[in-house]
């Protein structure tokens, strides 16, 4: 039950890392309790996070049976918000690349408009 507390706390760490960039990017926490915190102070989300994933350690320490299966479910939950964030993020990149690409098209044709109405 180690390994588990380990991947739980490794899973946190990632979930920090894609919200850090996700919100790099242009992205918005989606956990409504979550989205205050990651607005106001990240290194206060820094903090839960972990201990989050401190408390399951903790918890995993009593080798229950159904605190065993919580985790298990927070692991699955945490894997798949992960993979969520990391597509999130490739799909935030896209559109920001193709705003740019769209903004730079609607500033050359402006410049051609204003050249074509002083000829």
């Amino acid at each position: 039950m180690v390994i588990l507390g380990i991947l739980l706390l490794l899973l946190q760490i990632g979930d920090i890392i894609t919200t850090y960039i996700g919100k790099k990017n242009g992205c918005e926490e989606a956990n409504p309790l979550m989205k205050k915190l990651v607005k106001a102070d990240f290194p206060y989300f820094i903090v839960l996070k972990i201990g989050i994933g401190c408390l399951f350690i903790y918890l995993l320490s009593f080798n229950l049976i159904i605190l065993n299966l919580i985790a298990l479910i927070n692991g699955v939950l945490l894997l798949i918000l992960l993979i969520e964030n990391i597509c999130n993020i490739y799909t935030q990149k896209r559109i920001n690349k193709n705003s740019l690409a769209l903004a730079i098209l609607i500033d050359k044709e402006n410049l051609e408009l204003i050249y074509s109405k002083k000829e």
